[in-house]
């Protein structure tokens, strides 16, 4: 079970990394000095967050994905508090803000 894991962190990791790309983009197109721009890089800054520390702890489960460290599972844990925090942010930005994208 622990390396089933250790390649869902990896791809977690390469997601988060794919999806920043884009929301950078997003993040470019909001007006400066908006309410809407500052929730959006508080947003990325925590997402980051997010991805160093499961990046970090993919690579702490690396010679053993079996079984992983203290520190590694811990690092997930707080990973995943953080996400919360983070999709807060993005929930604040689409719901109450209005930032979207519309398709026809």
């Amino acid at each position: 079970m622990g390396a089933h894991a250790y390649w869902l962190i990896a791809a977690g990791v390469l997601s988060g990394l794919f999806a920043a790309i884009f929301g950078f983009a997003d993040w470019l197109a909001l007006p400066s000095g908006t309410r809407a721009k500052k929730i959006g890089l508080w947003h990325a800054g925590v997402m980051d967050i997010v991805i160093i520390l499961f990046a970090i702890s993919w690579w702490l489960r690396h010679a053993n994905p079996d079984a992983p460290s203290n520190v590694a599972i811990g690092l997930g844990i707080i990973a995943a508090l953080f996400a919360v925090l983070g999709g807060w942010f993005g929930g604040e930005l689409v719901y109450r803000l209005g930032v979207g994208v519309d398709f026809p």
